[in-house]
């Protein structure tokens, strides 16, 4: 990342997480953080902890940032430099990480004939082969809520779309719930068009319905399509060629048995105080040797969201 690329991302970072940007110029940034961004990027947990308990009213911070050391504002009391390496970009990436893990886009631009959205999970997985040697993998995976129906490597197909964090708005709606029930039987999606029957208030207010906000029966579906995707993520994994774990777990007991070898001549003339001492040794020797080359597959979401899509994604 060059510097102007560095400023884009903190433009946008600031932008998604609600702070008010004041000024911004070439190299120069101005912005008034939220509370919650103000915990995260400013480092005074116990001056928190002190307002907090007191009641006490804190004026936003206000954050001078700069993305060139040459950039002196005559006006700034002080200044911030963002550049790669600089323990403020770091907050900032870290910041964006914790916040971007779980999210919830609505896709903007086109519309299917039917005004529809379509939900779907979307899953970045981080896959790691661990033995003696390590390899990471990622693979971006999809749910389609209704049907259940899985997608792989979707990445590209998402990448290609444009999105917001609520529905284009303001249009009628009639709630008719956009989920598979238990069976994985499909359903309707979701309409956003006239709605019929208003004959009350209520119905003629500008939202989209409890479809959104049923927060149970989210969580419920949301957990029953991450546990079908960690399924057939295992079977994936399952039916891959393991050559890599035969050949580690190999080399493990050729190492255990090198360290037993070890131990033993140890042993042999060991005196008897000495012994408890040898064999405990050992134990813990061997238990972090297993630690280190047991092969294993470990399967790690990276960011999880919800997706509500104008179109099927493929």
């Amino acid at each position: 990342m060059n510097q102007a690329q560095i400023q884009g991302y903190c433009k946008r970072y600031f932008e998604a997480v609600g702070a008010s940007i004041y000024r911004e110029e070439p190299q120069y940034l101005q912005v008034e953080l939220p509370r919650d961004v103000d915990k995260e990027l400013i480092e005074r947990p116990f001056f928190w902890k002190w307002a907090e308990a007191m009641g006490q009213h804190v004026e936003p911070t206000i954050l001078h940032l700069i993305f060139s050391p040459d950039k002196k504002p005559q006006d700034a009391a002080r200044l911030h430099y963002v550049g790669l390496g600089s323990q403020q970009l770091l907050k900032i990436f870290q910041s964006a990480k914790k916040r971007g893990r779980i999210v919830r886009l609505f896709e903007t631009g086109k519309k299917s004939g039917s005004g529809s959205y379509i939900p779907y999970l979307i899953a970045t997985i981080k896959i790691s082969y661990l033995s003696d040697r390590r390899r990471d993998i990622f693979t971006c995976d999809a749910v389609e809520m209704q049907s259940g129906v899985i997608l792989t490597d979707v990445w590209g197909h998402l990448a290609a779309r444009t999105y917001q964090a609520s529905p284009q708005a303001p249009t009628p709606c009639k709630h008719q719930n956009p989920l598979r029930p238990t069976g994985h039987a499909p359903t309707d999606r979701l309409k956003i068009g006239n709605g019929s029957n208003r004959d009350t208030k209520e119905h003629e207010e500008y939202a989209i319905e409890s479809a959104l906000d049923d927060v149970e029966l989210w969580k419920m579906q949301c957990q029953s399509a991450w546990e079908d995707l960690k399924n057939d993520i295992a079977k994936r994994i399952h039916a891959e060629d393991h050559a890599w774990a035969e050949e580690a777990m190999e080399q493990l007991r050729q190492d255990k048995k090198q360290l037993d070898d070890y131990y033993e001549g140890l042993l042999q003339k060991a005196k008897e105080d000495e012994m408890q001492a040898y064999l405990a040794e050992r134990e813990t020797r061997l238990a972090e040797l297993a630690w280190r080359r047991q092969p294993r597959i470990r399967i790690e979401p990276f960011s999880i969201g919800l997706f509500f899509l104008r179109t099927p994604l493929l």
